[in-house]
């Protein structure tokens, strides 16, 4: 199952196209109950890791890619029109150990979150 990133989707009125930004990713969450009178009763909990995402010791996501997609949906039909790869990697983006660069670590797995536009 994939998600779409926080950047949020694009839509185009006049082709009734959705463009998707999303990740294949393996995160582990729970559900927890938040305080009385909460307008949202649950919210999502990690796991306690980094951003609760299942890692190996290059920070690369534990499967194989691809691991994020530039999608179109049509959505007069629920058809993909194109589908484009943005999750491969041909050598780590940032030096082992380097917290500074997390921005260019997450575009290497799934793309720019689209603040560019489509």
């Amino acid at each position: 199952m994939a998600a779409a990133n926080w950047g949020g989707p694009s839509y185009d009125s006049e082709t009734h196209t959705l463009y998707v930004n999303s990740m294949d990713v393996g995160m582990l969450f729970r559900m927890v109950k938040r305080p009385e009178g909460s307008l949202v009763p649950y919210r999502n909990q990690g796991s306690g890791s980094p951003n609760s995402r299942f890692w190996d010791k290059d920070l690369n996501p534990c499967r194989k890619p691809p691991w994020g997609f530039l999608t179109a949906i049509n959505l007069d039909t629920g058809d993909f029109r194109w589908r484009s790869v943005l999750g491969v990697v041909d050598e780590p983006a940032r030096a082992k150990g380097d917290s500074a660069n997390r921005d260019v670590e997450s575009r290497r797995i799934a793309g720019d979150s689209g603040r560019a536009g489509v």
